[in-house]
């Protein structure tokens, strides 16, 4: 078993930073040191979560195998425009609250709010084996959609970098910003 570490934030108890492949976190928790690693089974190519506190166990939870033909976790904006573009079938998801949507959004995607998404993932079944965008307002919300989705099975999640407030920036400066 492969263990490494690398250290990113930890923002309202939550886990934040990228899980690559072979990466895991160091993640600090007020004046507690919590450490969370990422090992790899060379076996079965089976990730497993490890939380210690100091240098005792306190949760380990196992994740699906990671695929070699999995996409990337995240995707830009420019390519995103480009899938609208072209035509291509994807599920594009904002998974910004309601009031979020009223005041801005892209016309091509579809509201499932981040705190409906776990009873409503029916609505991503049809998508299992294609891709899923998912945006936000930064980035930070759909990560974490994105990460839920990958871990039920849907291996094409994406979240689009930035969320749409990089879309206003880069590609529609029509869309208002707040």
């Amino acid at each position: 078993m492969r263990m490494f570490t690398l250290i990113c934030p930890l923002r309202s108890n939550s886990l934040i930073g990228i899980w690559g492949r072979r990466s895991g976190s160091i993640l600090f928790n007020g004046n507690e040191q919590i450490t969370t690693r990422l090992s790899i089974n060379s076996c079965d190519n089976a990730p497993t979560i490890l939380t210690y506190h100091g240098s005792h166990l306190i949760t380990r939870k196992f994740m699906p195998p990671l695929s070699e033909n999995q996409p990337p976790i995240e995707i830009d904006v420019e390519s995103v425009k480009k899938l609208i573009d072209d035509q291509t079938d994807f599920l594009f998801i904002d998974c910004r609250e309601p009031s979020e949507h009223e005041f801005c959004r892209i016309e091509s995607a579809k509201l499932i709010p981040m705190n409906e998404t776990p009873t409503r993932v029916e609505e991503f079944e049809t998508h299992r084996d294609s891709q899923i965008v998912v945006f936000c307002h930064h980035g930070g919300r759909s990560m974490q959609v994105v990460r839920w989705l990958r871990g039920q099975g849907f291996s094409g999640a994406q979240n689009m970098t930035g969320g749409i407030e990089a879309w206003s920036q880069v590609v529609d400066p029509e869309v208002p910003r707040y």
